[in-house]
């Protein structure tokens, strides 16, 4: 509800949303989740939109999984809990490339434990083939800080590359140079930066 063909009817998209719920649909889960999380046609409780998130992942939803540890992580509708946001992280990371970067980011740190940086690179690798570009930033930065034993700026610098020239929703990015700030507008500006200073410095192969 919402769309151009249809008005806009909280009511009815309650409606339809509890309907799915009901019958334990993941989408509708999540759909009714954000109302309860957003305040949209209903009093806002993130207590309860944590509760369908849960539902959620009771039916092996990830995005489901994503949105739970995201308020694990915050403290929003549950005490906050790291150890069990990442968990949840990890097993939504086989189906998703944000729950795998994120899982990562948190192994590499130990934001909820020990630091397992290795792992973070098993975690992330198969996403970042697939060509998803956060994941492919990940890469370089993991290779670059060191994170897969020693600095591998060869192997940073061909992930930095290889994120600038991956398509962004859909479109292929040009090879021209000076199209390459559509990826850093919608990546941010690391790679571009990274980039930049391997080839100012040569470092990771020949200028």
């Amino acid at each position: 509800y919402g769309r151009s063909a249809v008005a806009k009817d909280y009511a009815q998209a309650f409606y339809w949303g509890k309907k799915g719920a009901d019958l334990g649909l993941p989408l509708s889960l999540r759909f009714l989740a954000y109302m309860y999380l957003f305040g949209n046609g209903v009093t806002a409780s993130p207590e309860t939109a944590f509760h369908l998130f849960e539902r959620g992942v009771s039916k092996g939803d990830p995005s489901s999984m994503w949105y739970a540890a995201q308020m694990l992580l915050a403290g929003t509708g549950v005490a906050r809990d790291k150890g069990r946001a990442l968990k949840l992280l990890l097993d939504a990371a086989p189906h998703q490339c944000r729950s795998a970067t994120e899982a990562g980011e948190m192994l590499v740190f130990g934001k909820a434990g020990p630091r397992h940086p290795r792992k973070a690179l098993e975690l992330i690798e198969p996403w970042a083939q697939k060509d998803c570009i956060e994941a492919q930033v990940d890469m370089g930065d993991l290779y670059a800080a060191g994170y897969g034993g020693t600095p591998d700026f060869v192997k940073a610098r061909a992930w930095y590359e290889r994120a600038l020239r991956t398509p962004v929703n859909n479109n292929q990015v040009p090879e021209d140079q000076s199209q390459l700030h559509e990826i850093a507008d919608t990546w941010g500006l690391l790679p571009v930066r990274m980039l930049g200073l391997m080839y100012a410095k040569g470092i990771g192969g020949p200028v």
